[in-house]
């Protein structure tokens, strides 16, 4: 009777691939990317929760909270953007179509950003929005992009060995003058949070130990997360601000599982930058607001060059 269940479960495992699966491969293909798509958001709006909307910028850990958030509260309606302005839809149509052999695979955040100005900022009253935001020192963020991306600015970087000399110092060059962007993060809570739901968080004390803090304003609540804190405060922002009473942070979208991890590993441990470089990210209005003195002074000495 085992070896019978078993056999069982591995033919409906052949008929019905994983749900992970049906996404990738929905990705691959237009027409299937936006039908998939739309059936997702189609299933969050007929939850019955307040929506939840994790919106932020790019490579801060947002898949494995929307994961969570989806585990713990599975009556919530849960969207994922990084972009709700006419500027940021427009920058990221842009770059996709630049990039095209990545449009399909992230064709999703220009649907889902579409989706949720059109059916979720116009919901009644009575269905308070609540925004998750988290936010990452800006140089390491912004190097995770850089790789991620990295295909679009080295085709061919992988073909160098692990072991030249020369590596390093020509990702570094590519990375300081042609990767477009070492301003995002400073600017992304003025340019999408603030413009969008005019919500300030520079108006609003955040304690960088704690590591969140929660805005109510007028019309939506916002969880305002640091990443570098994320393990430790989890739990108890998620149960104060979501009333999930076990917040499960899974690994999701990390670089381990990236064909460039490696180089990405190497570059991290090797990269030494500019001052003037660090001077713009540390001197940041971002960085005084959410980062302490001892913290900025740690991250300066991390990356900067003798």
């Amino acid at each position: 009777m085992k070896g019978r269940s078993l056999a069982v479960r591995r033919i409906f495992g052949t008929m019905f691939p994983s749900f992970k699966k049906i996404k990738r491969w929905a990705g691959s293909h237009y027409a299937l990317s936006r039908q998939y798509h739309r059936w997702r958001l189609n299933r969050e709006a007929n939850k019955p929760g307040d929506p939840v909307i994790v919106y932020q910028m790019g490579k801060v850990a947002s898949t494995a909270i929307v994961e969570a958030i989806h585990a713990g509260r599975p009556d919530l309606p849960v969207y994922h953007v990084h972009f709700l302005t006419d500027e940021g839809v427009a920058d990221a149509l842009s770059r996709l179509r630049r990039f095209k052999k990545s449009f399909n695979a992230n064709f999703w955040c220009l649907y889902e950003s579409d989706y949720v100005l059109r059916n979720v900022l116009t919901l009644p009253a009575d269905r308070r929005l609540k925004i998750v935001t988290l936010f990452r020192e800006p140089v390491a963020r912004t190097i995770s992009s850089f790789f991620y991306n990295i295909k679009q600015y080295m085709p061919d970087f992988d073909r160098t060995p692990m072991g030249d000399a020369s590596l390093m110092q020509t990702l570094e060059k590519c990375y300081l003058e042609d990767f477009i962007e070492h301003d995002y993060s400073l600017n992304w809570f003025d340019n999408e949070l603030k413009r969008t739901f005019g919500v300030d968080v520079y108006q609003r004390k955040f304690d960088p130990d704690k590591g969140y803090a929660i805005i109510k304003d007028v019309s939506v609540d916002v969880l305002v997360l640091k990443l570098e804190r994320l393990k430790d405060c989890a739990r108890i922002a998620f149960r104060e601000f979501l009333d999930i009473p076990e917040f499960d942070l899974s690994r999701a979208n990390t670089s381990e599982d990236q064909p460039y991890h490696e180089y990405y590993r190497k570059f991290i441990d090797e990269v030494k930058l500019p001052g003037r470089y660090l001077e713009k990210m540390y001197d940041s209005r971002y960085m005084r607001h959410f980062y302490s003195c001892q913290e900025i002074a740690a991250y300066r000495e991390k990356w900067e060059r003798d």
